[in-house]
């Protein structure tokens, strides 16, 4: 009875919060407190506990919420290393004028090898590895239409970075994450695909798979320890 009791708190530990739909408007003070709590339980709600002895690599970081997830881990003590098709250096730089700690490197996350090379710098630059932030995808650049107007192109393009890219960049991560113990994966998702967003079918589908993922990963390496989540914004 009490190994049975024992792996259904094991199964729950990997079930809890695997998506947070959030309705609110991401405030900065919000938001860091979210993240916080899927970090880990214990900090939820405490906004002023820090995480100095923690890593984290967010993808899609040179701007928008990628900007903005980097820049609230690392105020609460995170050394952050960002990662992007384009150059994050002027976020590395603000951090870094505010007194914390931050690198990063251009990669592509549909590109397992740069997903690979991410990890090993964040690594040797900070040491370790704890938490990862998905939130690389296509979105605003997309075009817009009925689903059977959509450039197959463009559907392909979408599924290799915001399904394969958050595929590629868990995977990666995963060894440092052992090393240490355990970690935080959180996935970026889209209440798109909960509500059906219409004119966008290929991101609603490629943020379905984000979710469905999600799940699936919590119940695979909740046993390592590291939480999975997800996190699905308006």
């Amino acid at each position: 009875m009490s190994k049975f009791f024992d792996e259904l708190i094991n199964l729950a530990r990997s079930w809890v919060v695997n998506l947070v739909s959030v309705y609110i408007r991401f405030s900065h003070c919000t938001l860091t407190s979210l993240i916080l709590g899927l970090i880990d339980w214990n900090l939820i709600g405490e906004i002023d506990m820090r995480l100095a002895d923690r890593v984290a690599l967010i993808t899609g970081a040179a701007r928008g919420l990628g900007k903005t997830y980097s820049m609230a881990l690392a105020e609460q003590g995170a050394s952050v290393f960002l990662t992007d098709r384009s150059s994050c250096e002027d976020v590395v730089s603000t951090i870094i004028q505010s007194g914390g700690s931050a690198a990063s490197c251009i990669s592509d996350v549909s590109n397992m090898s740069d997903c690979l090379t991410a990890a090993d710098r964040a690594t040797s630059e900070f040491g370790r590895l704890d938490i990862l932030v998905n939130n690389a995808a296509l979105y605003g650049s997309l075009e817009r239409g009925h689903f059977e107007t959509l450039p197959e192109s463009q559907w392909d393009d979408v599924m290799a970075v915001n399904v394969k890219g958050t595929w590629h960049c868990s995977k990666a991560v995963l060894p440092a994450m052992r090393d240490v113990g355990g970690g935080s994966i959180i996935n970026i998702a889209s209440l798109a695909a909960v509500y059906g967003m219409p004119q966008g079918l290929d991101y609603v589908a490629s943020k379905a798979a984000v979710i469905g993922m999600t799940r699936a990963m919590a119940r695979e390496l909740g046993d390592e320890k590291i939480r999975v989540n997800a996190i699905a914004p308006s």
